[in-house]
């Protein structure tokens, strides 16, 4: 079987490039929308196992008919630049394909065979040191020759270590890339192994590429992202899963992927960190034995349970003869003073750290509450649908899941900008910010957190006692005012992290995910005219409506907040025909706004 034919330049696929733009699909993240006419800073792709070939063909299709060259090849000159065609094209404008070839270890033509030949007609191979008859050897496309048995081995232990991508050439010092058809036939009949090696080859569009990323979902969903535009999003995945694409953790803007690694790590040893900062703040250890001692009570000359008496002040042992003011033959000097700013500066860490724990923590709790009542209020329209015979999923009441879905976001960020602010005005950047500027960045980002606690406090006061209120038809306009409110606050806090904050100092930690906000609700006359929602019959009425809204409830001047054709009382009473309880508020944890 000699495969030293095979494996040339030329493209023998009739493949067709595809243009690369992004298609309807795709699920928009959009970045700053406090600012009206903003570009989107980035868009994403799901990728699951019905579309990963295809979008690697799309890709590879593209290089095959610019480069006019193999499949093979083009994966493999992916694959050395990572996935990024762009840079392979510029690469190719600037060196050309040679170039390209040589740097990626792919031979340019087909070789003579490399071998020594016997007397005999037979091909002596260097590997097993046998010699084989010519038809039982096979040659890759730079020239080298070995029995095919050595070679189905050196496969197969390749591609079972991982090295399905970086299959090199078995010659000493060549690495050449073998050519992917040249493989499949040399594992002629080893379907498992060629299975394994043609996935490695699939799954290296997500693993090697910069712009694509596994879902981080338990159990794994299968599928994939991939961005288009600013790497630094939170994508979800069709699963429902929703994450930092930068790290593969959990949504943390507005805090960088730095500042969260080092907080998680920080609450994993949360315990052991507590226990060793009171242990340094109350506890000195023995000089003799090494034990620690705690002092509570009387003068500065402690006596550990070994007998050996020390200074409470440095630590160092001492006789036991002293007074209350000094101890004989012992003098403390400069020391007493580094010690105690020492353990001053340990409790003042060790504070601090649990006031910003406790918010942190006080938030999450309610974000789970505020999921829960998210979920079930979809539940409850589902089945208020099926019972009630009602058509699509009760779209006269958007207002609500659009107020949910804003109140989760907002409690997200709320949450984690004590995260941010842990590490922003404590050491991670004290070299790059003096302490002056740093007290003024802290003033000017809690004004504009405390402004947002206060709104996502109200808002969800008001989902979470609609069962209070439910004939009130004025409910609508305050759960709508207050969810633009929400969403303008918390694009106001990203705007300040972005270009007061971290725009300040040089981008060691990398920079924050858009903010990507609540679906909006619709607020003009023009809008509910179009789908025939408003109430009043004229702009003149709707506008006054709204301001005299506005005004009763002391809200933004200028904003203009719309009705709807049915009050809160007709879902409540579709909810009791239903059978369908408002769920109890009580489990919320709430966290007073500050003062």
């Amino acid at each position: 079987m000699d495969l030293s034919y095979s494996g040339n330049l030329s493209c023998s696929e009739d493949t067709s490039a595809i243009d690369s733009s992004f298609s309807s699909e795709y699920r928009l993240s959009e970045g700053e929308q406090s600012k009206p006419g903003s570009p989107v800073r980035s868009r994403w792709e799901i990728i699951d196992n019905t579309n990963l070939d295809k979008v690697q063909r799309d890709m590879l299709g593209q290089v095959t008919s610019i480069l006019d060259c193999s499949t093979s090849v083009a994966r493999t000159l992916l694959m050395h630049f990572n996935w990024d065609k762009d840079a392979l094209f510029g690469e190719y404008a600037d060196r050309g394909v040679e170039w390209l070839l040589q740097a990626a270890s792919v031979t340019s033509s087909n070789q003579d065979s490399i071998g020594c030949e016997t007397s005999d007609g037979e091909l002596f191979c260097q590997s097993c040191l046998c010699e084989v008859p010519v038809d039982g050897t096979a040659a890759m496309d730079c020239g080298h020759t070995f029995c095919i048995e050595c070679w189905r081995e050196y496969l197969k232990i390749g591609i079972s270590e991982g090295r399905s991508r970086r299959l090199t050439c078995m010659a000493y010092k060549c690495g050449a890339i073998c050519s992917e058809p040249k493989v499949k036939l040399l594992l002629e009949g080893l379907h498992d192994t060629v299975r394994r090696y043609e996935r490695s080859l699939a799954e290296s569009f997500v693993d090697d590429n910069r712009r694509a990323r596994w879902c981080p979902s338990v159990p794994h969903c299968g599928s994939a992202v991939r961005v288009e535009g600013d790497l630094l999003c939170e994508p979800r995945c069709s699963c429902g899963k929703h994450f930092c694409f930068g790290c593969g953790e959990e949504p943390h803007s507005p805090c960088t992927c730095r500042m969260w690694e080092l907080w998680t790590k920080k609450i994993a040893d949360a315990d052991e960190s507590e226990t060793k900062s009171w242990m340094t703040v109350h506890t000195k250890n023995c000089p003799q034995c090494q034990k620690p001692v705690e002092k509570n009570g009387g003068c500065n000359l402690v006596v550990c349970v070994c007998g050996q008496p020390f200074c409470w002040l440095c630590g160092q042992a001492t006789q036991k003869r002293h007074t209350w003011d000094q101890i004989y033959g012992h003098e403390c000097g400069r020391w007493k003073d580094d010690v105690q700013l020492n353990v001053d500066k340990v409790r003042r860490m060790m504070k601090r750290y649990q006031h910003y724990y406790h918010m942190w923590r006080s938030h999450c709790k309610s974000l789970e509450v505020e999921k829960k009542l998210q979920g079930w209020l979809e539940g409850a329209e589902d089945h208020v649908d099926q019972e009630l015979e009602y058509i699509g999923h009760l779209p006269e009441y958007h207002w609500l899941d659009d107020g949910l879905q804003q109140l989760v976001e907002a409690r997200r960020v709320l949450g984690n900008s004590y995260v941010f602010a842990f590490y922003m005005f404590g050491d991670l950047y004290q070299d790059q910010v003096s302490p002056d500027q740093n007290l003024i960045n802290q003033n000017l980002f809690e004004d504009q957190q405390q402004q947002l606690e206060s709104q996502v406090e109200r808002l969800s006061q008001l989902l979470q006692d609609l069962d209070k209120k439910p004939a009130d038809s004025s409910i609508r306009h305050l759960v709508v005012n207050c969810t633009r409110s929400v969403d303008t606050r918390c694009s106001k806090l990203y705007e300040l992290i972005e270009d007061d904050l971290l725009g300040a100092v040089e981008p060691v930690h990398g920079c924050i995910a858009a903010y990507r906000g609540g679906r909006p609700c619709k607020t003009t006359w023009d809008e509910l005219q179009d789908t025939g929602e408003c109430v009043t019959s004229s702009r003149a009425d709707f506008n006054g409506c709204c301001a005299s809204e506005a005004e009763s409830e002391g809200q933004v001047e200028g904003r203009q907040w719309s009705a709807r054709k049915r009050p809160m009382t007709e879902l409540t009473n579709h909810m009791a025909e239903a059978k369908i309880k408002w769920p109890c508020p009580s489990e919320r944890v709430a966290v007073a706004p500050r003062h």
